[in-house]
């Protein structure tokens, strides 16, 4: 059973007033949920909790030991959106689970299961924008591009995935930013790809492990 739970202070409850109404409406138990209202964050028996973006920024989450935990660079947090600044918050916090206030329910049951083991979801209404880019990124062929790589760019792929700036990855390297930005550049022009996050996605499609230094693409073919 998943303990959930949902802030109860004031000014936590005008953008969750859907969500709200469809935790109470669903037969939660069904779905293995179970609804805790809490006065803080830091109450730390709960498994995943459901947050306004907003709330989410800065916020101190305790949560209970997870051993279905997928991901350790997510937090098991369902972030309730209103807009793209409130999307980029979610992400930048690392919330698991991404979902939209007007979402219906079976996203909500889906985004909370995911959250749970830490496992990415994003709403469809989020994504249906990017739909071209998301089937070119799913249709892609990593394998053949990442031989393309030199053993550099594959070092600086790695950190890449692990979300590291450029700055960050030039300290780690012991290059100058400016090489890291020559570096990602030639990465994202020979994987074919338009930004960081879907070149990380090749590079878990691929199996590459992330955070490692020296492999050859000869290794990924």
């Amino acid at each position: 059973m998943i303990r959930l739970g949902l802030l109860n202070i004031a000014g936590c409850h005008e953008l969750n007033i859907s969500v709200i109404t469809w935790l109470h409406v669903v037969d939660l138990e069904r779905f293995q949920i179970s609804l805790f209202y809490q006065e803080s964050t830091k109450e730390c028996d709960i498994d995943v909790w459901v947050l306004q973006a907003n709330v989410l920024r800065g916020a101190h989450l305790l949560f209970t030991p997870s051993t279905h935990a997928c991901n350790d660079r997510l937090r098991p947090v369902v972030a309730v959106c209103r807009d793209d600044g409130d999307i980029d918050v979610a992400l930048d916090n690392h919330a698991a689970a991404i979902v939209l206030a007007y979402d219906a329910p079976w996203q909500l049951i889906a985004a909370i299961h995911s959250a749970a083991e830490t496992k990415l979801f994003i709403s469809s209404n989020i994504l249906h924008p990017y739909v071209d880019q998301v089937v070119d990124v799913l249709r892609a062929s990593p394998c053949d591009a990442m031989t393309d790589l030199t053993d550099r760019e594959m070092n600086v792929l790695s950190y890449i995935a692990q979300g590291l700036t450029n700055k960050q990855i030039a300290q780690r390297l012991h290059i100058t930013k400016a090489t890291v930005d020559s570096h990602v550049l030639r990465i994202l022009r020979k994987l074919h790809v338009a930004n960081r996050t879907e070149a990380t996605a090749i590079a878990y499609k691929t199996g590459f492990p992330p955070g490692t230094s020296g492999h050859s693409t000869k290794n990924l073919q």
